[in-house]
Order: C-alpha cells, then sequence, then structure tokens
C-alpha cells in the first residue's frame, strides 16, 4: 500500500507556503491528478487580488473600445465642461435628441457626455458620413450596403454637424427612409445642428431646388418643401431640443 506524504506549496507573489494533507494528495493520484501536483501555487488572497486585476482590465479593454466611436477630440469630455444650455444631456436615454447651437458652442462635447452616461451601442457620424454611406450603398452596395445596414439598424445613431451637409434630392430621400426605419423600430436618433429646424428646413428644401434644377430658386413658392418638412418633423418629433442661446 503506498502512503503519500503531505506536499508543500508555495505562492510565487507574496511566498506564502502551506500543505496539502497526506489525504488530499492521496485522493488526486487516485482519481489519476497527480500530473497537478506542482510545487507553486496562487495563495487565496493572491488569486482575489489576480481575479479583481484581470476585471479592471477587461473594464478597461471595454471602455476603450466604447469610446473609440466617440472623435478623440472629445473622449475626454466631462460632464462639467458641458454648457449650462446642454445640461440636459447629463441624464435620460431620450428617443430624439437635437443639440442646437453655433460653432464652438460645445454641442458635440455635450454629445459625448449623453453617450458616455447613456452607455448603450450607437454609431457617431457626420453629415457628411451619413450622405457617403447612404449614396455609395445604392452606387455600389457591397461593404456600403453593410455599413448603410449597420447605421439603419444600430441602438443609437449620432447625426453630427447636420446643418453643415450638402442636401441633393437623393440624400434628402434616403436620410428620410433612415429615420422613417429608425422611427418605426424605435432606435434612437440624436444629432447637433447649428442651424433650428426652420432654418434647416429652407436650407433643405433649397439645396434640393439647386441639385433638380441647376439653378437657384426665385421665389419661395418655387420649393418643395414636402420632403424638407419630413425630414425635420421627423428629426424634432417628440425631441428633447437643448438650444445654445
Amino acid at each position: 500500500m503506498t502512503t503519500y506524504a503531505p506536499h508543500k506549496l508555495t505562492c510565487p507573489c507574496c511566498g506564502a507556503s502551506w500543505h496539502l494533507t497526506a489525504e488530499e494528495v492521496e485522493s488526486m493520484h487516485e482519481c489519476g491528478a497527480s500530473a497537478f501536483l506542482v510545487d507553486s501555487a496562487l495563495c487565496d488572497a493572491c488569486e482575489e487580488k489576480a481575479r479583481a486585476m484581470e476585471l479592471r482590465q477587461r473594464e478597461e479593454t471595454r471602455r476603450a473600445a466604447f469610446l473609440a466611436g466617440i472623435p478623440e477630440e472629445y473622449r475626454k469630455a466631462t460632464a462639467e465642461r458641458v454648457p449650462e444650455c446642454y445640461a440636459g444631456v447629463k441624464t435620460g436615454s431620450p428617443l430624439r435628441m437635437g443639440l442646437i447651437g453655433p460653432s464652438g458652442s460645445g454641442k458635440s462635447c455635450a454629445m459625448a457626455v449623453h453617450i458616455m452616461q447613456r452607455r448603450q451601442s450607437f454609431l457617431w457620424l457626420t453629415s457628411n458620413e451619413v450622405r457617403e454611406i447612404t449614396t455609395e450603398a445604392a452606387k455600389k452596395g457591397g461593404e456600403w450596403t453593410m455599413k448603410l445596414e449597420r447605421m439603419r439598424k444600430v441602438a443609437v445613431l449620432v447625426i453630427d454637424d447636420l446643418s453643415q451637409v450638402k442636401f441633393t434630392d437623393t440624400f434628402s430621400g434616403e436620410l428620410y427612409q433612415l429615420l422613417e426605419f429608425r422611427n418605426k423600430h424605435r432606435l434612437a436618433v440624436l444629432w447637433t445642428s447649428q442651424k433650428d429646424l426652420g432654418a434647416l428646413r429652407i436650407k433643405i428644401a433649397e439645396q434640393v431646388y439647386r441639385d433638380k434644377y441647376q439653378a437657384a430658386p426665385t421665389h419661395p413658392n418655387q420649393l418643395d418643401t414636402d420632403q424638407a418638412f419630413a425630414i425635420t418633423r421627423r428629426l424634432g418629433q417628440d425631441a428633447t431640443k437643448l438650444i445654445s442661446p
């Protein structure tokens, strides 16, 4: 009959040592686990610290991946930097939200703070990127169609500087379809603009007219405002609108 002796283990981190009892060693041999009899192992305290460190590293990796979706210049934005007029971004998860104000008013910084506290899957695009994706998806398909599908279905879509893009007849139609899809499926649309919705509506109608007829409108009655109204209605429907003075 084989007799087993206690087996000494030493923690490689803190140097603490302890023994497996002879009975524990015997049990390991009987169940075929003798190959796992090593001379070093983490003690309970060091193993707990190692688990805590692993959790911290996972959280840091997750947060870095999350922040990567925000433009680099806004990743360090804090609630303290948000202008008072946009203070509403610090709480809540509205289905629609628009931040309106001139360049430099802090709209994008405030939007970044909102996205951080909201903690949902999101896609942040400039209005020009939205136009490029919708246009190229219609022309080329392939990877552009995949980008369009993500833009349509992501939980939170951020469109930055909506008033700065050049609207065409095709793009205004594609944008309306995008907003309609997201409205139907109750998916959040957040946006920033240097123009209020009334001024944005006029800009869309004027630029669509120029695109269609290659000429500037000479009278307001020439403008077909239905599409422009439909777009701004969807943007403003039940929206939280925060406006810089």
